[in-house]
């Protein structure tokens, strides 16, 4: 077996439009899902919130164990940590 595509939720809606055409679903039929509340991104503040309710033990386990995807999807783990309170790595 091997992917593809492989897609990510933060462009989740543009991914899914993709597929659907790539494998001529849209020829068949409109695309089943489609995000219609466009909530804004979540600030800052409310990012930290969430952060900082996590041991950064528990931030840091999660990194290791998904650090390759991490590196794939370009995300960064000292962001989460500083935006919780917690020192970078």
């Amino acid at each position: 077996m091997y992917f593809t595509v492989i897609a990510k939720l933060e462009t989740g809606e543009d991914d899914l439009e993709y597929i659907w055409k790539r494998t001529g679903l849209d020829a068949e039929t409109p695309i089943p899902w489609e995000n219609k509340s466009k909530s804004s991104k979540k600030s800052t503040g409310e990012l930290a919130d969430y952060y900082s309710s996590v041991p950064r033990s528990l931030l840091v386990r999660v990194y290791e164990r998904y650090r390759l995807d991490y590196e794939m999807f370009g995300y960064d783990i000292n962001s989460a940590l500083v935006l919780g309170g917690h020192d970078p790595l």
